[in-house]
């Protein structure tokens, strides 16, 4: 059987988009887990459907490159946004992801510039690559967060376990990552892991992503959470805009901070570029064992 696919990356972190209202197929864990291979198969960090809604504009299906069904992922949704909208249904969206309802923009050039300025901010504040677009979504609000094993843990949408500290080298960001991914006050599921540091204009953060199982370049929830548990640290409150450097690229992240309510963060925003790389037809017999 053939389908279409398109590329898409967020800041670095990658997917594979399918519209899966026309070109509908059984995707098992196993046939997700084949075509995210990046030596065997197509290549990604994860991928995503595109299905119908009667409610909203459309649903997203997200699976990790491990074939399993996940939780929200930030800049996946941001990427489907794109998708959504070079599919021709606007720049404007209503979808249901995993954990429920969001809202999300393609900008444009005027809509992007007007965006940081209410947050007064301005170009020195926001550069990045011209030619990608700038897309935002709307996060999920977070409720507090909870101080253990030397860090902070929240739920941005999928877990995570922030540390203040860079690690000194590639061995010790595994062996801690894997520490902490694994560690059992966090469950069967385990955790993502993201150590963060301070940078001039904002903080840098790199991330371990379960399902994954490795580091990404940028990880939307995992952006979000860091910026979150840093306003935390630094006793911010009332409206934030935190700027956010990955390995991949820069985010954004906008919300609204009153620590003494049952749910501190609300109206959190996750902004960034997102680049389609390209768009092909494969075959899923290729991707089939034998």
């Amino acid at each position: 059987m053939k389908f279409l696919f398109s590329k898409y990356h967020g800041a670095g972190n990658d997917f594979i988009l399918i519209d899966h209202r026309t070109n509908p197929f059984n995707l098992t864990p196993d046939l997700a887990k084949r075509l995210c291979a990046r030596r065997t198969g197509i290549g990604a960090d994860g991928l995503i459907l595109l299905e119908g809604s009667s409610e909203v504009d459309f649903t997203m299906r997200y699976f990790n490159s491990d074939g399993g069904e996940a939780t929200l992922c930030g800049n996946g949704a941001r990427c489907i946004l794109a998708f959504a909208s070079d599919l021709g249904l606007g720049n404007s969206f209503r979808f249901r992801a995993v954990d429920g309802i969001h809202e999300g923009k393609v900008f444009t050039v005027e809509e992007r510039a007007a965006w940081f300025e209410s947050f007064g901010k301005g170009p020195a504040d926001f550069a990045y690559d011209h030619s990608n677009r700038m897309v935002q979504v709307s996060m999920p609000d977070v409720a507090p967060v909870e101080s253990m094993l030397g860090g902070q843990f929240l739920n941005t949408g999928s877990p995570h376990f922030v540390r203040f500290e860079s690690p000194l080298d590639e061995a010790q960001f595994l062996r801690d990552s894997l520490y902490y991914r694994h560690h059992e006050d966090f469950g069967a599921d385990g955790t993502n892991v993201n150590f963060l540091s301070a940078v001039p204009r904002g903080i840098r953060v790199r991330t371990f992503e379960r399902g994954v199982e490795g580091e990404t370049l940028s990880c939307g929830t995992g952006v979000t959470a860091a910026a979150l548990a840093w306003a935390m640290e630094e006793k911010r409150t009332g409206k934030q805009f935190i700027s956010v450097q990955t390995k991949g690229g820069c985010l954004w992240v906008a919300f609204e901070v009153d620590p003494s309510s049952s749910v501190p963060f609300t109206n959190i925003e996750l902004i960034g570029p997102v680049t389609k790389v390209y768009e092909a037809q494969s075959d899923l017999a290729l991707f089939m064992p034998y």
